[in-house]
């Protein structure tokens, strides 16, 4: 993955579970921070699959145990092309500290993370 660029990162809350049509479990999240330049390149991205709730543009993530606010990242690819990608970051400290120290101690070293699920 690249660096990611000057359009930065756009926070959303999630909404819902969702299939796909090919049956996969997706997370919807609605992206609420996001900048004009941010949405317009977004929608570019999205093109007839952009979708919106309440004036939001919508994302999706195949990819579990995020919480309930997480930021989505964009990126170039070694190909030129845009992508989104949800930020992971904080899931992958939270399993590291649990592999090395258990889950209690994980709890206690990241409260924030943990208390994005209640």
């Amino acid at each position: 993955m690249e660096e990611t660029d000057s359009l930065g990162l756009m926070t959303a809350v999630y909404l819902r579970p969702q299939l796909a049509r090919t049956g996969t479990q997706l997370f919807v999240y609605k992206i609420m921070d996001i900048t004009p330049e941010q949405r317009t390149a977004y929608k570019a991205f999205k093109g007839d699959d952009y979708q919106e709730q309440s004036g939001h543009p919508l994302f999706y993530t195949a990819k579990q145990g995020l919480g309930a606010r997480i930021n989505v990242k964009h990126y170039i690819d070694k190909s030129g092309a845009n992508q989104y990608i949800p930020d992971d970051s904080a899931l992958v400290m939270f399993k590291s500290l649990v592999q090395e120290h258990g889950i209690d101690m994980a709890k206690i070293m990241m409260p924030d993370f943990v208390k994005s699920f209640m």
